[in-house]
Order: C-alpha cells, then sequence, then structure tokens
C-alpha cells in the first residue's frame, strides 16, 4: 500500500490511501437482522450517494439527515435499497409528486450510515462535505468518531461505478446518414457521466481509452462531463456492467444501448430490417431519458 501526503485545501495534511473499500466498522454496528455483510452492494450503494445522495445539515438546529432521491416510477427501486440496506424510511414527496426519497434521521441508523462512509468515499468534494457532517453528528449525539482520512480510488473491481452511472450516467444514441443518397445510418451510441467534480470525471476516464473519449466543461451548470462513443470504450463498459449490474430504471436504456453496439458491430444496421429496430430502440432509450431530466428539472 503506498501513503501520500498532500496539502488539502482545508489546510491540513491528509493521507491519501490508495486502498479498497473498508466495511470493518460498518460490520460492527449493521443491523442484526442481516446476517451477512455485502460488500458488492455497500460499494454500489456508496457510488450512488456520491452520484446523487444528500446530507442534509442545519447549522441553527444542529439536525443532520441523510437521503437518496429518484423519480417516482423508480419508487421500487429505493425499496430494495431500503431492502438491502435493513434500515430507513422510503417516502412520496409531498411538495413534488414526482419524486420519491428514502430518508435516514435518527441518531441509531445515522450511526450506521456515518461508519458506512468514514474513509469509504472517492470524491474529495463528498469527503469534505462528511468532514462537516461527522463534526455535527458527533455534536449533536455527544459522539467523539474520528474522521477517517482520504479514501478508496475509483476502480473496474469494485460496484462503486455502477451506483454512481446509476446516479450520473446517461445511455444515448444518435443516427446520421452515411451519404445524402444512403438508405442507411450510421450509429452513434454514446455514454455520458457528468459531476460537478472535475478529478472524479477524470478518474471515470482514465478507467477507459482517453484517446476514444472525452470531457468538457459546461456552463450551463457549472460541471464537467465525461462522453464517448468509441467502440473499445463501449466493449469495456459493458464487460464491467455485466459483472456489476445497474439497479434503476436507467438499466432499461443500457440494455437498448448495448443491443444498438452489437447491432452494429455484427453490421446490422446496413440492412433495412436493422435500421429500423435500431431506430425503435433510440425511440425507447429516448423515452427513458426523459423520464430521467424531467426528475431533474421538477
Amino acid at each position: 500500500m503506498i501513503n501520500k501526503k498532500i496539502e488539502n485545501k482545508l489546510g491540513s495534511l491528509e493521507t491519501i490511501r490508495e486502498t479498497t473499500f473498508n466495511f470493518d466498522e460498518y460490520e460492527k454496528v449493521m443491523p442484526d437482522h442481516k446476517k451477512k455483510l455485502d460488500p458488492e452492494f455497500l460499494e454500489y450503494f456508496i457510488g450512488f450517494f456520491e452520484g446523487d445522495g444528500s446530507l442534509s445539515m442545519n447549522s441553527r438546529t444542529g439536525r443532520v439527515d441523510f437521503g437518496l432521491y429518484q423519480h417516482s416510477r423508480d419508487l421500487s427501486f429505493l425499496h430494495n435499497i431500503r431492502t438491502q440496506l435493513g434500515f430507513g424510511r422510503v417516502y412520496l414527496s409531498k411538495t413534488r409528486p414526482s419524486e420519491c426519497f428514502l430518508k435516514i434521521s435518527n441518531e441509531k441508523n445515522l450511526l450506521k450510515i456515518v461508519h458506512l462512509l468514514n474513509g469509504n468515499l472517492c470524491s474529495v468534494k463528498r469527503r469534505k462535505q462528511f468532514k462537516i457532517f461527522l463534526e455535527m453528528f458527533n455534536k449533536k449525539y455527544n459522539r467523539s468518531i474520528s474522521l477517517k482520512l482520504g479514501g478508496p480510488s475509483v476502480s473496474l473491481d469494485t460496484a462503486w461505478l455502477s451506483g454512481f452511472i446509476d446516479a450520473q450516467g446517461c445511455f444515448s444514441c444518435h443516427v446520421s446518414k452515411r451519404r445524402v443518397n444512403s438508405r442507411y445510418y450510421k450509429v452513434h451510441p454514446t455514454f455520458y457521466i457528468s459531476q460537478k467534480t472535475q478529478h472524479i470525471i477524470e478518474d471515470i476516464r482514465n478507467l477507459f481509452m482517453r484517446t476514444q473519449s472525452n470531457v468538457y466543461w459546461e456552463s450551463s451548470w457549472d460541471g464537467y462531463t465525461f462522453e464517448s462513443s468509441g467502440e473499445k470504450v463501449r466493449r469495456k463498459l459493458i464487460q464491467y456492467l455485466q459483472r456489476y449490474k445497474l439497479k434503476t430504471g436507467k438499466r432499461m436504456a443500457y440494455l437498448n444501448w448495448k443491443n444498438i453496439h452489437f447491432f452494429v458491430q455484427d453490421k446490422h444496421h446496413l440492412s433495412d430490417q436493422g435500421s429500423k429496430t435500431i431506430l425503435s430502440m433510440i425511440k425507447r432509450i429516448q423515452k427513458i431519458n426523459q423520464r430521467v431530466e424531467d426528475r431533474v428539472r421538477s
């Protein structure tokens, strides 16, 4: 294991450990009815949280909460997460009908979340947020849990990226005419993943072919996007997601996207029937993506 010391933006020296996830402390406080630790699910859970979760903190009241949010059509996903986790409550939003959420707010279950996240966050931004959250948790409940510095790296050997993709990834495809008078199309299955933290996006890019991908900043929402339509990137991503499967409704967009990849690989897009099938799959992907966009805008 290689240890590095770097000066972080909080003004203190932080030891960055190039390591994997460690759930030893969480295992000590996990629900009694959960007979066996499931590291793969916990990696996925942390990845999803880092992509689209919330650590709510009220400095005036001292209140701290943990939350995950989804479109109401993915209510079953949150119920499944709650079942696998073994605690938390799932709600439909009263003020935003298109949204549902899993919320954890009592001391006993927040303690589990603290031990689950402590030292297991990949994003430097999330680590800084968690540092403040832990300080408030310790103060509110008169505890003295120490912050674990550093955390694991983004890797294709854990389920973290699968959770992060379910939160922030997007599978898309567009077509263009091969020639002006051609009946057939060029097909471009494309994968995107967006986040306000640039280093996470760059870390993800480093897992794939840098020459077949691009990272760019989008001023409209002040964030970064990884984009690739490269065949080698697609193959590597499909291989990864075959092992660490997506769990939200986004999985259906991915399955159509994957089928398009194989259609193109086998040259089926150069036939009339193949072109029609691909266009039909693209429409399905667009419908799923529109649902996700509706939740973001709501």
